[in-house]
């Protein structure tokens, strides 16, 4: 939670842990990033739910911001319903803008859906206080180093936001993926 809400560096992660321990962890900032890899790469399953999740949903919202990794742009982009948000990156908008349109011209009818169909939302406010998060990190930290790092943020705050949607505890599950278990169905 730290990592992806709290907009902490590792090094300020590690003494945060370390002063709550009473100096028992000893940890430094590669053991957090070290854990932050190892909860990503465990994530993979979950993630892949939650996707499968939100392509049975009537409607989704969404939205994408630009970040900076290692002094180029690229894209975070986030799909949110009530129970469920995924957060991803992308390297080029332009290639996604152009698909985009092209899919707007092909589904010109659902463009104005919540004029005639009241369970669709007129906005996406939701999707946006949900991006907002990603850009805070922005903000603070001016980027990512790696595109690797952006991957990782993607999909740590992917599990922690719906499991925080969904009122389930962050610490069991989190237990969980570490142990193999998907978390999140």
């Amino acid at each position: 939670v730290l990592y992806s809400e709290g907009v902490m560096s590792n090094d300020r992660i590690a003494a945060f842990l370390n002063a709550a321990s009473a100096e028992r962890l000893k940890l430094s900032a590669g053991s957090i990033y070290g854990f932050c890899c190892r909860l990503s790469e465990a994530s993979v399953e979950s993630i892949s739910h939650l996707e499968s999740h939100m392509l049975d949903q009537k409607v989704a919202a969404t939205d994408g911001t630009t970040v900076r990794i290692n002094g180029r742009q690229a894209n975070i982009r986030n799909f949110s319903v009530n129970d469920t948000v995924i957060y991803t990156h992308h390297k080029y908008a332009k290639n996604e803008e152009k698909a985009l349109l092209k899919r707007m011209e092909k589904y010109r009818e659902n463009h104005l859906l919540f004029l005639h169909d009241f369970t669709v939302p007129f906005d996406n406010n939701m999707s946006e206080r949900d991006l907002r998060k990603a850009k805070n990190r922005e903000k603070m930290a001016g980027g990512f180093r790696k595109e690797s790092g952006n991957e990782m943020y993607c999909a740590i705050l992917t599990v922690i936001e719906t499991l925080k949607r969904r009122n389930m505890g962050l610490l069991e599950n989190v237990k969980k993926l570490f142990m193999g278990t998907p978390a999140i169905f």
